[in-house]
């Protein structure tokens, strides 16, 4: 059977990370999370150098592609050996590419299933989360909670139906359990 690559995409502060250790855990498939590969490396680049007088978002901006080949990178490798994987990252513009799990599998030796789980709790959920887990990298948005809502607000992905998982409750048992169910559906299909 062809490998599975589960992606768990969503904005910041949406659940991501908690959702996909747990699944990674009880699958026991390989995890990748995009802070943990990435942040300690643009942590250290931001000390080093500063974020310019544009601020925090266009810092991390400016170092996207490069983050994300990076991540890409470890997950296509392990795909190539033929591992399953469970992926944590935001991919807020990768979402919006309709011809984005085309041009995933062009970069890897071997045919692999994809399942994109995304995340949008409640906004009054989504809030408090970011709230809870203080990070500096969301100071400049929760200053306002309009401005919150605007850059905060969840997306459709644009991909293939078939491919996409919409977990839009706030509840982390009701969305391992639909991801569960939609694997053993994707098995015997």
């Amino acid at each position: 059977m062809k490998p599975l690559m589960i992606i768990l995409a969503g904005k910041a502060g949406t659940g991501k990370t908690t959702l996909a250790r747990a699944l990674s855990k009880q699958l026991h498939f390989p995890y990748f999370d995009y802070d943990t590969l990435i942040q300690p490396f643009l942590k250290t680049i931001e000390e080093k150098y500063g974020i310019g007088s544009e601020g925090r978002n266009h810092f991390y901006q400016t170092w996207r592609s490069a983050s994300y080949k990076t991540l890409w990178n470890a997950v296509f490798e392990n795909i190539d050996l033929g591992c399953n994987v469970v992926l944590s990252a935001p991919l807020s513009k990768e979402i919006l590419n309709a011809s984005f799990p085309e041009e995933l599998g062009k970069k890897t030796k071997n045919a692999f299933r994809l399942l994109l789980c995304y995340m949008a709790p409640p906004a009054d959920i989504h809030y408090d989360r970011i709230l809870k887990r203080s990070s500096e990298r969301d100071s400049d948005l929760m200053q306002d909670k309009t401005l919150f809502a605007t850059q905060y607000r969840a997306e459709k992905p644009l991909w293939n139906e078939e491919l996409v998982l919409y977990l839009d409750v706030g509840d982390m048992n009701t969305n391992m359990q639909r991801i569960l169910q939609k694997i053993r559906d994707m098995e015997q299909a």
